[in-house]
């Protein structure tokens, strides 16, 4: 359970927000929003603050917790992706606050800064922030839209947006982009209670990469193929070579006994994400 003080606390836009300091982010959590939560038998809710860009994470969790009444009722700080990747933010974070979940609670790839659907860019987008983010201290990655409908809405401003899955009320069609089958992956493959290992790159050009080590005792590795040939995507293979070097790194690293490489569903023979299987003796 999560509950968010406020949607982007530094933003003056059209849509759902309002401008909230440091201090006025305090006094609301420790006057108003965690009283009541407590009135209602409801501490076990996890209290996020900043729901924000990364770039500002740090700052701003620094600050807010450094009152210690409320630095005890803060259970963790969410972010969004839209100014950049800033992961070296959610890992200063996380090092100066091990304790705090660091959970992304908003991204979506917007028509008006992305033009219309396009399912392996919009895909990659995913994979790229997920596995990034997870690499620097991430704990969890929520969609903001796994669903909408087929212009992208609904929106009351106009903001319409990609989404994973998308409904066409007039056709009835239900339709799966690549993105929902990118986040499957990382759903089926990293369960929860899954903990982060540290392991040097495997030699796959551009491939972001995260480990994480199951409650089985098992290594899963999510890769991303994001190497480019002559101006134009090389199709998203991973080679032999690279399954060699990575069962072979694995195998030294993790003494496994096994490791098997999988990989989901394709769009045209575009890029591809692939997961390596490795079982621990």
């Amino acid at each position: 359970k999560m509950l968010s003080s406020q949607n982007e606390p530094k933003a003056v836009q059209t849509w759902d927000s309002c401008l909230m300091n440091v201090a006025q982010e305090r006094e609301f959590i420790q006057h108003h929003l965690y009283p009541a939560l407590k009135r209602h038998h409801l501490e076990d809710v996890c209290l996020l603050i900043w729901d924000h860009n990364k770039e500002r994470v740090f700052d701003r969790v620094s600050e807010t917790l450094n009152n210690p009444e409320v630095a005890e009722m803060v259970g963790g700080a969410a972010v969004h992706w839209y100014s950049g990747d800033h992961f070296e933010a959610l890992q200063m974070t996380h090092e100066r606050f091990p304790k705090l979940q660091l959970v992304f609670s908003e991204g979506c790839v917007e028509f008006s800064r992305f033009g219309g659907t396009h399912q392996v860019r919009d895909a990659e987008m995913y994979a790229h922030d997920v596995i990034g983010s997870m690499n620097h201290g991430l704990n969890a990655f929520i969609d903001w839209n796994l669903l909408l409908d087929g212009k992208g809405g609904p929106n009351h401003v106009g903001n319409f947006c990609s989404a994973p899955a998308m409904y066409d009320e007039e056709t009835g069609e239900l339709r799966y982009n690549l993105s929902f089958d990118y986040l499957g992956h990382f759903s089926h493959y990293i369960r929860p209670g899954a903990k982060r290992v540290q392991q040097p790159e495997l030699g796959v050009q551009r491939a972001p990469q995260a480990w994480g080590k199951t409650q089985q005792g098992e290594i899963q590795r999510p890769l991303g193929n994001q190497e480019k040939e002559k101006g134009r995507q090389s199709g998203g293979r991973i080679t032999r070579k690279t399954k060699r070097v990575a069962a072979t790194t694995a195998y030294k690293r993790f003494n496994c006994r096994k490791t098997r490489l999988k990989r989901i569903r394709t769009l045209g023979n575009k890029q591809q994400m692939f997961n390596l299987l490795i079982q621990v003796k």
